[in-house]
């Protein structure tokens, strides 16, 4: 094992502060679930994720989470298909899948995920936009995942505005759109 992957193992495993001077690991197979393993699949073969989605969303998303409890066994948590919600939005020509997240407790943690493939320059693009709680319950960090694994945060908007499906999916059409 090299440094490289030593470190990305010690940094793979989030620590958050629970209060006093003790640690527990962040819903781990959900951040990466978000952060990691739908991305993944997603930049891997855009148009069978999205496929997927539309036919089969519960059982593409439980073969997610498999992956995520499998690459996570100190953190089984008890999840349950019922706590996600998946819906697919085509707008303008994009599409968009979301997917509403079990509420985060702690930071960084989503509360949603938007995988969006749309045309730009006579190409296909995909974008994974996630939507993360921040410090405070009340806020939410709009952010990117790209095919290399980097994180950009493109600000916070307040959980308020965020109250519909139909939000979360015009944050992220809005994202396509900024970057066209």
């Amino acid at each position: 094992m090299n440094a490289n992957s030593q470190d990305l193992e010690v940094n793979s495993y989030i620590k958050v502060r629970t209060g006093g001077s003790k640690w527990r690991p962040v819903q781990q197979n959900l951040y990466d679930l978000a952060q990691h393993i739908i991305p993944q699949t997603a930049f891997a073969d855009p148009h069978s994720f999205i496929s997927q989605m539309v036919d089969e969303p519960e059982d593409i998303l439980k073969l997610l989470l498999d992956i995520s409890c499998n690459n996570n066994p100190h953190e089984l948590a008890d999840i349950d298909l019922g706590d996600f919600s998946i819906s697919v939005k085509r707008i303008s020509g994009a599409l968009i899948v979301l997917i509403l997240f079990p509420m985060p407790t702690n930071a960084g943690e989503a509360y949603a995920i938007a995988v969006t493939l749309h045309a730009q320059n006579g190409s296909n693009h995909v974008k994974c936009i996630t939507f993360e709680r921040g410090r405070l319950s009340e806020s939410c960090f709009v952010c990117e995942v790209s095919a290399n694994g980097s994180h950009t945060n493109y600000g916070c908007v307040s959980l308020d505005s965020l109250l519909r499906e139909e939000d979360y999916i015009a944050l992220a059409y809005d994202r396509i759109t900024i970057d066209r």
